[in-house]
């Protein structure tokens, strides 16, 4: 899943019962100083993590300017 940050309005607001049908999430999670004003930067991983998910993070990017991006991987 790339959103180019557009993946906290999409999974936040994600019914519960919708994410039970998945089983599976690759997501690049940005965290830009815009979106740092909006969400705190665990709320996606917290989310997954609360309807079911295990989380593992496979890797962080960090660019001075734009912000941090982790790419993560979801699983049941």
């Amino acid at each position: 899943m790339d959103c180019e940050g557009g993946e906290y309005d999409i999974l936040l607001q994600t019914p519960k019962s919708i994410l039970n049908r998945i089983k599976t999430i690759y997501l690049e999670q940005h965290y830009t100083p815009e979106i740092k004003q909006k969400y705190e930067l665990n709320s996606i991983r917290d989310y997954l993590l609360k309807a079911g998910f295990k989380a593992k993070q496979l890797e962080k990017i960090v660019y001075p300017k734009e912000g941090i991006f982790y790419i993560y991987k979801f699983t049941r």
